[in-house]
């Protein structure tokens, strides 16, 4: 399904060398996406009613896999207690720095932060997405050294496109849950560049009706077009010159890989570490406050000539962290075991 850790699972079931590794993947029947027939692939099909055969399904996968990449939280610790019986050896990855909203939910999910480290640390190798989100993990719920870094990509070609660029006239929020993505500080941006169109693609999580706020208060410069699948993402990201991303509670966002891809370059925050593939004036621009995010848009404002090398850079940036590319990183660690 259009999910990011969904996504990623996909991407992997798709470039790992299948003459290397037999491929399994579990699938839901409710998805909106199509599985692939790929040589190589075994598919465990999770059936209607979910709770049963998606417990049955990830037994069968565990009895079936030599190596577990356990990601998905759910019956997480039948996943600890049966890879350990089984003698099977397991990998994940920490995709998220556990700090505000994200922090918040992880205790909920997995029961306080002992939960969090019980997780996380079960596994044979635990990676981080992100060199940055190792000591902030630490800091902020003790989780240990883990055994690296694993960087997530994006399939370029997907949303590859050439861009030329003159003038700043349309920016876009890209999220599925508008609170933690920092819609609050996309609408004050919103407020202070009236002469811009700030789209919104993605919905709200808890029920909370952005569009119509902006109405009451008047606010006309800004669209939102409700949760966009990639095929109507695409000509949108054609219409916009710049991805305004004020989350603070992200692991790796490939939204900015996609978006770069594209030629449409991210200003985003510093707190999750995004300087360590984004380079501030060159394929993007990494800042650390609201006013400073406002001050980027100034500066394109005034000096539009800036756009286009940096959406040059941006889709330079997008190709060097292409699925194909990076996984051979993945491979490499699985076939250590």
């Amino acid at each position: 399904m259009t999910q990011a850790q969904c996504l990623n699972a996909r991407a992997l079931v798709r470039y790992l060398d299948k003459e290397k590794l037999d491929v399994g993947a579990m699938v839901v029947y409710s998805g909106d996406l199509p599985v692939e027939d790929i040589p190589g692939v075994k598919y465990f099909k999770v059936r209607y009613p979910a709770k049963i055969w998606g417990l049955v399904q990830l037994v069968r996968g565990i009895v079936w896999s030599d190596v577990v990449y356990c990601q998905n939280p759910g019956y997480w610790r039948l996943q600890k207690w049966l890879t350990r019986l089984l003698g099977k050896k397991t990998f994940g990855t920490v995709e998220g720095v556990y700090c505000g909203i994200a922090k918040e939910r992880g205790m909920a999910a997995f029961g306080g932060v002992e939960g969090i480290r019980e997780f996380h640390g079960f596994k044979n190798k635990s990676f981080a997405i992100t060199k940055a989100m190792i000591e902030k993990n630490k800091a902020a719920v003790g989780l240990p050294d883990q055994d690296g870094v694993l960087y997530l990509g994006t399939d370029y070609e997907e949303f590859a496109a050439e861009k030329k660029v003159d003038k700043l006239t349309d920016v876009i929020l890209i999220g599925a849950d508008l609170k933690r993505k920092g819609i609050a500080d996309y609408i004050e941006l919103a407020r202070r560049f009236p002469q811009l169109k700030f789209h919104v693609a993605g919905g709200g999580v808890g029920g909370v009706d952005y569009a119509a706020q902006c109405r009451e208060s008047g606010l006309e410069n800004i669209i939102f077009h409700g949760s966009v699948s990639h095929e109507k993402l695409k000509p949108l990201l054609a219409q916009v010159q710049l991805h305004v991303f004020p989350s603070r509670a992200e692991g790796f966002p490939k939204v900015t890989l996609e978006t770069a891809a594209a030629g449409v370059p991210s200003v985003v925050y510093d707190d999750y570490g995004a300087d360590e593939w984004i380079e501030t004036g060159k394929s993007g621009f990494v800042v650390k406050t609201l006013d400073e995010m406002a001050a980027v848009i100034q500066g394109l404002l005034d000096y539009p000539e800036r756009l286009q090398p940096i959406a040059d850079g941006a889709r330079e940036m997008a190709r060097r962290f292409d699925w194909r590319v990076l996984v051979r990183d993945w491979e490499r660690e699985i076939l250590s075991f």
